[in-house]
């Protein structure tokens, strides 16, 4: 039990926790909608999205920094105010935009399978925008759950 009131002043623990799951998830269920799916081995693409999940962790986390450098701290999540919860997600959505783009239609380091709906407007996959408007907050909903349930006696939303 002390253990898990350790975590509550280190929310990025469960973040990245919850993070690493519901991406690798996303990343394995939308494979199909890739190029790389019929010409990679099963292992080549376990690396390739575990790759993608960690690279996730890492857009998750800056995006969480990021809002609680322009909010009231790390305690930002307790407290769920919609904009917070929207400038969270509009980061990691801006950063895969902009990612897609340039890892697709320039530098080709990736491509979709003629299953990915794509955007028209712009181009990007459809699974990876929907991935980023939904996954973060399911995450961060999961983490504040997590947090508000663990959270020791006397420690208000103010973790940092």
């Amino acid at each position: 039990m002390k253990t898990l009131r350790k975590l509550s002043f280190f929310p990025e623990v469960p973040l990245v926790f919850f993070s690493f799951f519901l991406n690798f998830f996303w990343e394995i269920v939308q494979s199909p909608l890739y190029n790389d799916i019929q010409r990679k081995t099963y292992q080549q693409i376990l690396i390739s999205r575990l790759h993608c999940t960690f690279g996730d962790l890492f857009i998750i986390l800056v995006a969480y920094w990021v809002v609680s450098w322009f909010t009231e701290g790390r305690g930002w999540i307790l407290s769920f105010h919609f904009s917070n919860l929207a400038g969270f997600t509009l980061l990691g959505l801006g950063y895969t935009l902009l990612s897609e783009w340039i890892n697709v239609d320039i530098r080709s380091a990736w491509g979709y399978s003629p299953l990915m709906p794509r955007l028209p407007w712009i181009g990007s996959g459809l699974t990876p925008v929907l991935q980023w408007v939904i996954v973060p907050p399911v995450i961060a909903g999961m983490t504040r759950r997590f947090l508000s349930i663990r959270k020791p006696s006397g420690i208000n939303h103010e973790i940092g």
